[in-house]
């Protein structure tokens, strides 16, 4: 008998399956992104209706399905687990952009806990950021610790020489390669190491948003090999949060 899997979990993608259902993407601890077969999402009926105000991003669930197939499975249950996390506006444009990025990105079946935990403690702080540069530190540090799990590492401290990042000096970035040193009448943008080190140190500095777009622009593009995010359109441009 196939034993019942039981997760928390948050929507990140769906889309049309045959003529009520949907195909529905989840972000779980233990079984990590898993795509459901979710029956009547689309139907005019109240059953319908309910699972639609379930399957909306941001909305912490309790989900459970039979084991088996582990690239699509059937649910069992699914009920909210919390109160929906309000972001709206341009918190809601970054909670998308989050969604999609692990969408995109993320392997399936994949256990990812403390990322789980980092989903839902960037969810927490987009919902309290003040304005759009506290948004995009907040994008920038889960981006980091996207890229830690996918195995893209960028060393904030150190060269691709292995020499120290220096606060005085400055540096090109060539994702997947690293930091290397420039002068700053170099074809390539010259970053300045400051703020290298104050990324590594966890430190907030406003002047330096663009430059950690710009770094997290390239590493992240590159994971996608260079296929578009959706998500980018809603920003307004140069908003530092993409």
């Amino acid at each position: 008998m196939a034993l019942e899997i039981s997760q928390p979990g948050y929507v990140l993608h769906q889309r049309a399956y045959r003529e009520t259902s949907a195909l529905v993407t989840f972000l779980t601890p233990q079984q990590g992104k898993v795509t459901a077969v979710v029956r009547g999402l689309r139907s005019g009926r109240k059953n319908g209706a309910g699972r639609r105000a379930l399957c909306q991003p941001f909305q912490p669930l309790h989900l459970s399905w039979r084991e088996g197939r582990r690239d699509l499975v059937n649910l069992a249950g699914m009920e909210a687990a919390g109160i929906r996390f309000p972001l709206f506006g341009e918190a809601g444009f970054c909670g998308l952009y989050v969604n999609e990025l692990i969408y995109r990105l993320l392997y399936p079946g994949v256990a990812v806990d403390p990322f789980f935990q980092a989903y839902e403690q960037t969810l927490y702080q987009l919902a309290d950021a003040e304005n759009r540069a506290d948004q995009a530190w907040q994008l920038r540090q889960f981006e980091w610790v996207l890229l830690d799990t996918l195995g893209v590492r960028i060393n904030f401290t150190e060269t691709v020489d292995a020499e120290p990042i220096s606060a005085s000096g400055h540096y090109a970035f060539r994702a997947g390669v690293g930091f290397a040193p420039v002068d700053q009448t170099s074809a390539e943008r010259a970053l300045p190491g400051r703020c290298l080190q104050a990324f590594s140190q966890g430190q907030y500095d406003p002047q330096c948003l663009s430059v950690w777009r710009f770094v997290f622009r390239q590493a992240i593009d590159q994971a996608l090999g260079g296929q578009p995010i959706q998500a980018r359109a809603l920003f307004t441009p140069n908003s530092y949060q993409d």
